[in-house]
């Protein structure tokens, strides 16, 4: 099998999805290194992975914004960042040259916004080797229009896309892409009916740009309390995540703090009753989250035998997702009214059983989806030892 390189902006931490996503595709490859330059801790979790970037443009969140703060211009310029704008140093050139050049065959991207494609495709340059691209997400508004992002796919061995309209997208410059969607573990903990006491409702992960949807599920336990029925809201999270967006809902959201151990945030949405996706909502014709992205989320809810619902537009790539699992049925409940109904129908054990047997019957073909990538690596290394 070739040895891969992987080049992604976050690091291999658990805190971010694309972190958490690497590490498990990384688990099937017996040999790979690593490159990124967004850090979401101070040190590099893995000897194989390597930053490359400065510890303080890699951590420090201030300087990471786009356009970057005259501050971090001024000090990037002085020498405390490895980058000029999004143009590696010459010294970071000639050390990528050395370091991989011999000992790297081929090299995976997953550039998920118009900065990364142009910061990409300058290392991949340098590199002068052949590379595979994977989208995991497309951020940008104009992204697919902007040439770093073409130069990418175009000149890529193959391109592997998170949703079908990902694949639709590029299709004009480059027909050949395919699916390779998100995985994780079984769970060894599963989810039972409500048995008295509140509809415990679960919300994880990065939910800041899904404003719209929480609202709707605010107003909707406004109507399940209204009809005397007892609710409450748990994100599996930091506390620090709920800023920005818990302001929308009348009472308090918990937080049970950031779970290191994947056991440990299987147990706490085990002891859930709903696992909730408030997004993306918006139309997949302005909205570039609703038309590209699908919360990798969902799968932490299938794993544990949540029933699953939440505010997503119909005609979204998440929609189409859940349609291919068999769980189009968990959604249809975009207006609190629909959504309040859904959420009491769950307090009877019968219907929660129905939606947890859809959601854990799910699990198994989603699995199914993440293989591709180990597949086309061991055919690429069978096709160059015959020749």
């Amino acid at each position: 099998m070739p040895t891969p390189l992987f080049i992604t902006d976050p690091s291999l931490s658990s805190r971010t999805a694309t972190g958490v996503q690497l590490k498990l595709l990384l688990e099937d490859i017996p040999v790979w290194r690593h490159l990124f330059w967004n850090g979401a801790e101070l040190r590099s979790l893995d000897p194989r992975s390597r930053r490359i970037e400065s510890a303080l443009f890699c951590r420090l969140s201030f300087f990471k914004r786009d356009p970057m703060p005259r501050l971090g211009q001024v000090l990037a310029r002085a020498g405390f960042s490895r980058w000029n704008g999004n143009e590696p140093k010459p010294g970071l050139v000639r050390w990528l040259r050395k370091e991989f050049r011999d000992d790297v065959s081929i090299v995976y991207v997953s550039p998920c916004s118009t900065r990364e494609a142009e910061r990409t495709k300058a290392l991949l340059i340098a590199l002068e080797k052949p590379f595979v691209v994977h989208l995991w997400d497309m951020l940008d508004a104009n992204q697919a229009d902007s040439e770093a992002f073409r130069w990418l796919v175009e000149k890529a061995e193959h391109v592997f896309c998170v949703s079908e309209s990902m694949i639709q997208d590029i299709a004009p410059f480059q027909p050949h892409a395919s699916i390779l969607r998100f995985a994780r573990k079984p769970s060894l903990h599963h989810a039972s009916a409500p048995a008295g006491g509140p509809l415990r409702i679960a919300l994880i992960g990065f939910c800041s740009p899904y404003v719209d949807g929480l609202v709707v599920l605010n107003e909707a336990l406004k109507i399940v309390k209204a009809k005397n029925h007892e609710v409450k809201v748990i994100y599996i999270g930091s506390k620090k995540r709920l800023k920005g967006w818990s302001r929308h809902f009348d009472d308090e959201v918990n937080a049970t703090g950031f779970m290191e151990s994947e056991e440990k945030r299987d147990l706490l949405l085990s002891q859930c009753h709903v696992g909730f996706l408030p997004g993306p909502l918006a139309s997949p014709v302005t909205d570039t989250r609703s038309r590209y992205s699908i919360p990798s989320r969902v799968l932490d809810f299938m794993a544990t035998g949540l029933p699953i619902t939440g505010t997503v537009h119909p005609d979204g790539a998440t929609s189409t997702y859940m349609a291919t699992l068999g769980l189009d049925a968990c959604l249809g409940v975009n207006s609190p009214e629909l959504l309040a109904d859904r959420l009491i129908s769950l307090y009877d054990p019968s219907n929660w059983r129905f939606y947890s047997d859809l959601s854990s019957k799910g699990f198994e073909p989603a699995q199914q989806q993440n293989r591709a990538f180990k597949d086309w690596l061991q055919d690429v290394g069978a096709t160059a030892s015959a020749v």
